[in-house]
């Protein structure tokens, strides 16, 4: 019977429900040709839901050697005599970086791949908590993930993606927004949660779950909860303030209907301050940036006729302050659609036969370590300087 342990190396539970096979070697070769093989890979990688290349590559680049992963046989080598427990410590650092999510600490994380703007950048997704956010490490092995992105899945996808996104549900989501019936219970709500982060300096966790608990007494919905978030921590300094709530504002804005009230909260305050109006497309793009608000949602809001938040004549002129970035965000999609097409029919994967190995040659320099040629080319990224130029 195969051994089983925990994927979080500090959790010593043994009725703890993330598990894991316990990484079986066999040292073969003598010599130069000493190599260690790995015989569960796949039974490993398929426990932590990842792609068994990624750990293999992750091998190579930590102890500096060539590796060969062997599809047909469902094994994995890398050069060089290593025992079990140091395989199982590179192993863990790899959950760590890549499996582990930094907010609620599940093993619960979804890659995906952003290819633009150049060089990329991956984004993953927590299923367990909808955390979502780009790795602050730089290793090398997300290089790679870059260049070899993870193959569509049949499990699903986080609840956060898709959950309350058919159209009779995004009706109820803005049928009930702030009413005078709810002033009053707003406006407490509000001084309620600021004495809590001010008495007790709380994490983000702690605020996210705070929030949640007074809209779920209130019987609020997402978009009446957004909207407090909103005046809680944006306000009319909402530019300057994106970066320094990015990662609350991830935690509480997850679905698309808290999204779109996002959108139509700055509608509203451009149609209040024209301070705001002159920056939408500034605001617009550091949502963006900072992972707040999805692509496509931007896109989507920017073909609006008519919203519930603001009136049409200030629609429009927020539309046309913003045109330029929604042009260039459009492009964007565009061309990151075409690429994907075009890598699809180039490289397919095959579960089954298996036909793209290893370069051996080209993974590393003669030093043995890591290739730092494969790089990815410099291209000009959106530069905002440019663009308030263009606009004055």
């Amino acid at each position: 019977m195969e051994d089983f342990i925990n994927i979080r190396e500090d959790i010593k539970d043994e009725n703890y429900r993330y598990k894991m096979p316990r990484i079986q070697t066999v040292v073969e070769g003598r010599g130069n040709g000493i190599r260690t093989t790995i015989t569960n890979i796949y039974e490993i990688a398929k426990a932590l839901v990842t792609e068994p290349e990624y750990i293999v590559k992750f091998f190579g680049i930590e102890f500096g050697a060539i590796t060969k992963f062997d599809k047909e046989n469902r094994r994995a080598t890398v050069t060089g005599s290593r025992d079990n427990d140091t395989m199982l410590a590179s192993l863990y650092k790899f959950i760590k970086l890549y499996i582990i999510c930094e907010s609620c600490k599940y093993p619960e994380l979804f890659i995906t791949c952003k290819p633009k703007p150049k060089p990329g950048s991956i984004v993953m997704t927590c299923q367990a908590c909808g955390h979502i956010f780009e790795p602050k490490h730089n290793h090398k092995l997300t290089i790679y993930i870059l260049k070899n992105p993870p193959r569509k899945r049949s499990y699903k996808k986080p609840q956060q993606v898709s959950i309350r996104d058919d159209e009779e549900e995004k009706e109820k989501e803005f049928e009930k927004v702030y009413t005078k019936e709810d002033d009053d219970k707003v406006k407490d709500a509000i001084k309620s949660i600021n004495s809590f982060i001010e008495e007790g300096d709380p994490d983000n966790e702690a605020i996210t779950s705070k929030i949640k608990k007074i809209c779920k007494y209130n019987k609020w919905n997402r978009t009446t909860r957004t909207l407090i978030v909103c005046d809680l921590f944006l306000g009319k300094k909402i530019y300057s303030q994106i970066p320094i709530q990015a990662e609350l504002l991830q935690m509480l804005i997850s679905t698309k209907s808290c999204q779109r009230a996002l959108l139509g909260y700055v509608d509203r305050l451009c149609e209040e301050n024209k301070g705001v109006l002159n920056r939408a497309p500034h605001i617009l793009k550091a949502l963006y940036d900072n992972e707040i608000v999805d692509e496509e949602m931007i896109i989507e809001w920017g073909k609006l006729k008519s919203s519930l938040f603001t009136t049409k004549t200030n629609l429009e002129a927020v539309r046309e302050k913003s045109e330029q970035f929604l042009t260039w965000l459009e492009e964007a999609e565009e061309e990151a659609e075409e690429e994907a097409e075009e890598e699809g029919e180039e490289e397919e994967y095959d579960e089954e036969e298996g036909e793209e190995e290893y370069d051996e040659e080209e993974e590393y320099d003669e030093e043995g370590e890591y290739d730092e040629e494969e790089e990815y080319d410099e291209e000009e990224e959106y530069d905002e300087e440019d663009y308030d130029e263009e606009q004055n």
